[in-house]
């Protein structure tokens, strides 16, 4: 079992609780698998893979359900406890990023190209990119895809909602590109994603 912990609406590690078995592992599974570690020609030892094996933890299904409740409760308060660090740090951005990342916020819709920030700012397009990158940790237009991608999660949580209309309302123009960059920050598609979270609600 694995619970996320986020930052900043970015998964950044995981609990976990082990190895677990929803039934007792039996001599017939073990043979199975040893005799395919043997064929493998691994430099491991078959009987402390068996003494792992056999001695791993078996939980009912409402034991999972239990694990999974206590794990989600400690991530949740290590989410709350990362994203307060993250705000103090924010709150020691300079003042040129702290403006930048609220007109990307405010415009993230719109067509926002990096000229277009940097003489909002009435700065250079290559002193405001040099700064951003230093202080962010990412380059512009990676940011900005990435928080047209947070803005896209929260808005696929309403199920009565296209895809496609999601897409270019956080700004995407091509429905391709949205779905390589979703995936690329993501690990999944804007359909998985939306699917795993209506069966996160339902459970």
């Amino acid at each position: 079992i694995a619970v996320p912990v986020h930052m900043d609406g970015q998964c950044i590690a995981f609990l976990h609780s082990g190895q677990v078995f929803p039934r007792p592992p039996s001599k017939a599974q073990y043979d199975r698998a040893a005799e395919k570690l043997s064929e493998w020609n691994l430099d491991i030892s078959l009987p402390e893979i068996k003494k792992s094996y056999h001695s791993a933890a078996v939980y009912t299904r409402r034991r999972q359900d239990a694990v999974l409740q206590l794990l989600t409760q400690f991530a949740e308060q290590l989410t709350q406890k990362a994203n307060e660090l993250l705000l103090r740090a924010r709150l020691a951005e300079p003042p040129l990023i702290v403006r930048a990342k609220k007109y990307l916020h405010e415009h993230m819709a719109e067509t926002v190209r990096l000229e277009d920030v940097a003489k909002h700012l009435h700065v250079s397009t290559f002193y405001f990119c040099k700064q951003f990158k230093k202080h962010v940790g990412m380059n512009f237009t990676d940011y900005l895809t990435r928080l047209r991608i947070e803005h896209t999660k929260r808005l696929l949580r309403e199920p009565k909602q296209q895809i496609s209309e999601i897409a270019f309302a956080v700004g995407f123009h091509s429905l391709p590109h949205f779905n390589r960059s979703f995936k690329r920050v993501t690990g999944q598609t804007p359909t998985e994603f939306r699917e795993d979270t209506r069966q996160q609600l339902t459970h």
